[in-house]
């Protein structure tokens, strides 16, 4: 094999494995920008790159021997302060990936001192802040300082349920999140943990408009999904007196906008059976808000005993979840059963009540 076929092979192998390394470094292709990739030609080398603020995904790898690599603010071409103080330590073929906060856009420099040549490195740069689009993963960060708050923007067409999931995607170590609900300049949901205990993900009930998300983090990278679904709502009364009938086989669904305190009543009249029963079924799908509150769902009611009629109010509180409930007939007349829906403790979400 001659000397120019040699380099050619040789050019084709470091191509494909450059390749595969690249690909394996990834966290999110959509929403990362590499803007520094290569490899080593000596021991000890520093880079100079330009970053913009946000977080800076920095990832080495040498099949050989180790290597230390730091971010810096000044190009030493020596061991000093690492920005931050983040710096990484990868023995033979490890994979390493530290991540750095950059408050400042402007010019930084990548410092990496191995035994040999030949150490592969990449930087990715996350942004703060963005545009969601509804059912689509992105990867945000917040600098993992527990206070900075970054927002999303995400467009509702019509009303219906905003589901909202952030989970941590530090390379290092897992972190958690709070999150809170704005519509314009107005925050219209308080602040809520999306942690392992309460659920990576919340529920809000939302109208047609232009949303904000807004997270803060003590992880520096984390993945952010909204998913918007819309729900056709049913026709409600505001009191007892004006309730909506709901049909057997029917649902009445309905959105609980953040904020929103009214009732929403609904009648169900159970119909004539002698011994029978029926079920009434209310779902409820809301946000955690820590899990402070819920839907409020109360069943007004006349129940007898011997000829006897007795008024009866029966209150629960779900929390995402779907209950039934059992009504007996009365063989003599039709028996009617009022559905009160509420939002408690500061709640919203999305809800439905059947029967059959």
């Amino acid at each position: 094999m001659n000397n120019r076929i040699l380099r050619s092979v040789t050019a084709v192998c470091f191509v494909c494995v450059f390749s595969v390394l690249m690909c394996a470094f990834f966290i999110d292709d959509a929403h990362a920008a590499q803007v520094a990739a290569g490899k080593t030609t000596k021991n000890e080398q520093t880079f100079k790159v330009k970053l913009t603020e946000g977080t800076a995904l920095v990832t080495v790898r040498d099949y050989d021997s180790w290597v230390y690599a730091q971010l810096q603010e000044t190009g030493s071409d020596e061991l000093g302060t690492a920005l931050n103080g983040e710096n990484v330590l990868a023995e033979i073929d490890q994979r390493k990936s530290f991540t750095v906060p950059i408050r400042k856009t402007g010019t930084y420099y990548l410092y990496l001192h191995g035994v040999n040549e030949g150490t592969y490195y990449t930087i990715q740069q996350y942004t703060t802040g963005g545009t969601l689009k509804s059912g689509s993963p992105k990867t945000g960060t917040s600098f993992g300082d527990n206070q900075t708050v970054s927002f999303y923007r995400i467009k509702v067409p019509a009303a219906g349920k905003l589901r909202v999931t952030v989970k941590d995607a530090s390379p290092r170590y897992a972190g958690y999140s709070k999150i809170q609900l704005k519509k314009g300049d107005n925050v219209v949901s308080g602040e809520e943990h999306l942690i392992k205990g309460l659920g990576f993900s919340t529920v809000y009930g939302v109208s047609q408009g232009t949303y904000y998300i807004g997270v803060r983090s003590s992880s520096e990278l984390y993945k952010i999904t909204a998913t918007f679904k819309s729900v056709k709502q049913h026709k409600y009364g505001t009191k007892k007196g004006n309730a909506v009938l709901i049909a057997k086989g029917n649902e009445a669904a309905g959105v609980i906008e953040p904020g929103d305190t009214s009732a929403r009543w609904y009648r169900i009249d159970l119909p004539k059976g002698k011994g029978g029963k029926k079920t009434i079924t209310i779902s409820s799908d809301n946000n955690n808000f820590d899990l402070a509150g819920g839907t409020a769902c109360t069943f007004s009611y006349k129940t007898k005993s011997g000829k006897k009629y007795q008024s009866v109010s029966d209150k629960y509180i779900l929390n995402t979840d779907k209950q039934s409930y059992q009504f007996g007939t009365w063989a003599n007349k039709v028996r009617t059963v009022y559905v009160k829906i509420a939002a408690s403790g500061n709640c919203c979400g999305t809800y439905t009540v059947s029967w059959k």
